[in-house]
């Protein structure tokens, strides 16, 4: 049975979620994705559609007389807390945890240090870690967390990471998150390299905040390129991804599960269906898709080789290479005055030693 069904929510929102599944769904600003997640909760109305938790509809706010779905937990952006009052006092209301699991829990959430401070003696990323923890002292079985890193240092954001991570796989809580920056979803990467050819914008300050170990390197040409940040990388198993392209909900989901298997990855490579979204339409027809792409591999099993353009990842011969589910997204080209300029760059992409023209 499905933990969680939402069906034709508003006449187009459709997804499930298992049992011990994480889900994350990225939107922009004003999209309603906290609205989604109180509908999930039975903290709003739903219009047309429904939802289904543990195969039982999920009632709306007028049909309870307490509003909110038993087995569902809401964080919302603002983890409002009793002002004046102790840490450990605000956690002992309505706990139906022993002792052992609530000095657990409160050190999976690190807030055990915080219990006899006041609540208005608090950080923002503590009220938050502390918020959460009132949540979980009745343990629900989804967990619902809205835009749960916005507002948060680099440190606050990597401690709560750690947080969300421990308490699905620790307390055997299942948890959906939403976000509006697509890197917050991310996290299941260990670390995040970029190789940057000497740009001219914010691109290495940009990728420096957010955590990405970066590499200046002047243009060596794609394959090169591509062969410096793999060879750079700390471990073994690389996820390659391009500029233009983003990495699906779906496809995120399905490079969680083979990296967190207790047989670790249980193949050399993994190829991915590339989806090119062109002049302002996904391109499916003309062999545009699947265009599988090796992009998730065991860099000790292969390497970049080189077309200038159209590089790829060679594995050894002997190598098992198996497909995973999910699109990498393309954003290509979006209009025809970014395909003339793609076209006036190419001269300088092909500079390479190795490539001689004969005119």
């Amino acid at each position: 049975m499905k933990l969680l069904q939402v069906i034709g929510l508003n006449g187009r929102i459709s997804f499930t979620q298992e049992k011990g599944r994480k889900l994350a769904i990225a939107g922009e600003t004003g999209s309603g994705k906290s609205t989604l997640l109180k509908m999930i909760a039975g903290l709003a109305a739903v219009g047309p559609g429904e939802v289904r938790f543990e195969g039982s509809r999920v009632l709306g706010p007028l049909e309870r007389l307490v509003p909110g779905q038993p087995g569902i937990a809401y964080l919302s952006q603002h983890f409002e807390l009793w002002n004046n009052y102790r840490v450990e006092e605000v956690l002992s209301y309505a706990n139906d945890l022993s002792v052992e699991e609530s000095v657990e829990l409160y050190g999976i959430c690190h807030i055990d240090h915080l219990l006899a401070r006041r609540t208005d003696q608090l950080s923002g990323g503590e009220r938050q870690r502390i918020a959460l923890a009132r949540l979980l002292v009745k343990p629900p079985r989804l967990l619902l967390l809205d835009e749960p890193f916005s507002n948060l240092d680099m440190i606050h954001k990597d401690i709560l990471k750690s947080v969300i991570r421990d308490i699905t796989q620790r307390l055997d809580i299942t948890c959906l998150l939403v976000s509006h920056d697509p890197l917050d979803v991310l996290s299941w990467a260990d670390e995040v390299l970029v190789v940057d050819s000497e740009s001219t914008d914010n691109t290495r300050e940009i990728a420096a905040e957010s955590g990405a170990k970066v590499i200046v390197q002047p243009w060596l040409g794609f394959a090169r390129q591509k062969q410096l940040a793999a060879d750079s990388a700390s471990n073994d198993w690389i996820f390659s991804l391009d500029a233009d392209e983003r990495v699906s909900t779906e496809l995120a989901d399905s490079i969680r599960e083979v990296t967190s298997k207790d047989s670790a990855l249980v193949s050399d490579g993994y190829r991915i269906p590339r989806r090119s979204f062109y002049m302002g339409r996904w391109i499916k027809a003309g062999g545009w898709y699947p265009d599988y792409q090796l992009r998730l591999f065991n860099r000790a099993h292969g390497s970049w080789k080189g077309a200038y353009v159209h590089e790829s990842f060679a594995m050894s011969p002997d190598s098992i290479v198996k497909t995973l589910s999910g699109d990498i997204l393309h954003f290509s080209v979006s209009s025809s005055p970014t395909r003339t300029q793609r076209l006036n760059h190419l001269p300088g992409a092909f500079s390479s030693p190795d490539l001689h023209f004969l005119l």
